[in-house]
C-alpha cells in the first residue's frame, strides 16, 4: 500500500523525464472517484515541480470545475474546436505551475466526434510543448468510446478502481477496450475506505500494474 504520490511517482518513471507527456486518468465505471484522483494527482505534480495541465475532457459529465471550484463560461471544447484561444479557456490556479482546463455541461456547436480527429490533435501539440505533464480527465470506460479514443492519443493511461466494488469483469473489460483502441495501460489505482482525503471523501491507494 502506497500514498497517491508515491503511486503516481512509480506511474511517472515509466514514461521517463521527457517534456509533454500526456496520460488519460480513466475508470471502468462511473462513481470512483475518478475525478478526485486526477485533481489530487495534479495538484502532487504540481508541488514536485512539474508544470501540470489538467484538463476535463469528459464531455459528457464534466466535473473538474466543481472540484476545483471554478466557474467556466468556455473550457475544452471551445479550445479545441477553434472557439476560444488556450488563453482564454485555460484558467490559473492557487499554484503557478498548475493550470486547469475545465469542461462545460453543454458547449453549444461541439462534436464529440473532434476529439477523434486532428483539431484535437492539433491542440494535444500545443499543450504538450507547453507543460511537462498534461492529464486528461476522461469518461469511464465503459460509459462511452470517448476515453479510448483519448487513451490513443497519450502515452499512458491510469485506471482507477474500488477496492471490493468495481467487478473484476468490469476491469478485465476496460483493459481490454483500451488495449484495443491502442492505449498503453500503466497501472491501476485501487481506492479503498481508510482515511478522508482533503475533499471530504475517505481515500487510501494501492497501484497494481
Amino acid at each position: 500500500m502506497a500514498d497517491l504520490g508515491g503511486s503516481f511517482t512509480c506511474l511517472l518513471q515509466q514514461m521517463g523525464n521527457r517534456k509533454g507527456n500526456v496520460i488519460v486518468v480513466t475508470s471502468a465505471e462511473r462513481g470512483v472517484g475518478k475525478t478526485t484522483v486526477s485533481t489530487m494527482l495534479a495538484r502532487s505534480l504540481a508541488k514536485s515541480g512539474k508544470r501540470a495541465l489538467l484538463i476535463d475532457a469528459d464531455l459528457r459529465n464534466p466535473s473538474v470545475a466543481a472540484h476545483m471550484d471554478l466557474h467556466p463560461l468556455i473550457g475544452f471544447a471551445e479550445a479545441v474546436s477553434g472557439q476560444a484561444t488556450d488563453s482564454e479557456a485555460i484558467v490559473s490556479t492557487d499554484d503557478p505551475r498548475l493550470d486547469v482546463l475545465p469542461g462545460r455541461k453543454s458547449s453549444d456547436g461541439f462534436d464529440p466526434e473532434l476529439i477523434a480527429n486532428g483539431m484535437f490533435s492539433s491542440a494535444l501539440a500545443r499543450w504538450r510543448a507547453s507543460y511537462d505533464v498534461i492529464l486528461l480527465d476522461s469518461p469511464p470506460v465503459l460509459a462511452a468510446a470517448d476515453a479510448s479514443i483519448l487513451a490513443r492519443h497519450a502515452d499512458g493511461v491510469i485506471l482507477i478502481a474500488w477496492a471490493g466494488r468495481t467487478q473484476r469483469s468490469e476491469i478485465m473489460h476496460a483493459m481490454e477496450s483500451l488495449n484495443s483502441a491502442g492505449g498503453s495501460l500503466m497501472g491501476t489505482i485501487f481506492i479503498q475506505q481508510r482515511h478522508r482525503s482533503r475533499y471530504g471523501q475517505p481515500y487510501s491507494y494501492d497501484y497494481g500494474a
